[in-house]
């Protein structure tokens, strides 16, 4: 009913492991780190998908348009957009494998991608760890898979600084109007 009841709760560790309370301490760092790092490919993956409806939008719109359906700036304007979200594809493909169709051979048609790997390892360090601090290697793999996520966040931050300001300007000038946001 409405009685809470309070106990102190002591964790020990497994006596069985020869790990450390310090090892435990770097698994559980690495763990989180990589839980951030994936947190990250997330939120960017997010603002991709984004744009990319809203492009997919815009081009439905342009596409519809009774009154401006053959207009050759109009059909310009798809296209270009088109391109961006081409564009916008490519940099989530460094992400996360944008073919997935649900089946189960997905994992052999292409090769995992930052976020498959990131969860990969996650599942490496932090539930078959028993215990042992991250291994040189887990180390070396989660600062490769950091570099491959920031060079896709420096694409999308290229896209954003030119492609897609370049395209909001040609939306401006064909006097269309400017919905592309880069934050949901």
């Amino acid at each position: 009913g409405d009685t809470t009841l309070t106990q102190p709760l002591t964790v020990l560790k497994d006596p069985n492991t020869t790990g450390t309370q310090q090892d435990i301490e770097q698994q559980v760092s690495l763990a989180l780190a990589i839980r951030t790092e994936m947190d990250s490919v997330v939120g960017l993956i997010n603002r991709i998908e984004w744009l990319r409806k809203q492009l997919e939008d815009l081009g439905t719109q342009l596409a519809d348009s009774s009154t401006v359906k053959n207009d050759s700036v109009t059909k310009a304007m798809a296209r270009a957009g088109h391109d961006l979200e081409q564009k916008l594809i490519v940099v989530e493909g460094d992400l996360f494998d944008v073919h997935l169709t649900g089946a189960r051979e997905d994992a052999f048609r292409n090769p995992t991608k930052v976020y498959g790997r990131l969860s990969a390892l996650l599942s490496d360090v932090a539930e078959n760890g028993a215990d042992f601090p991250p291994t040189s290697q887990q180390q070396q793999v989660n600062d490769l898979l950091k570099q491959r996520m920031g060079a896709a966040a420096a694409k999308f931050a290229n896209l954003m600084q030119t492609d897609l300001a370049t395209f909001r300007g040609q939306l401006r000038a064909a006097h269309l109007p400017d919905v592309l946001a880069a934050n949901p």
